[in-house]
């Protein structure tokens, strides 16, 4: 399936439901975002990003499309952004 996910995270309850999804997962996942990379279980660490863009997800697991529902209302489809911030990273 997939192993990478780029979603926007818009306000302080979309991180914290963001890190609860991740925990009920049996694998982690790093958030990366302009050069910063933070364990994608780490409220604080997701606080120290800048959240005002979208951030890559990259799991350490493929994703099944089980796993993969949850972080579905965060996803970023928009074609800009994905071109703009691929070539970023």
């Amino acid at each position: 399936m997939t192993k990478i996910l780029m979603i926007m995270l818009n306000t302080i309850e979309d991180v914290k439901k963001f890190v609860q999804e991740m925990n009920n997962l049996p694998y982690g996942a790093k958030v990366h975002s302009r050069g910063y990379i933070v364990n994608a279980s780490s409220i604080m660490g997701l606080f120290s990003l800048d959240l005002s863009e979208p951030v890559k997800v990259e799991f350490d697991e493929e994703l099944t499309w089980e796993d993969i529902e949850p972080f579905k209302i965060w996803e970023v489809h928009d074609e800009w952004y994905i071109t703009y911030f691929r070539a970023k990273w």
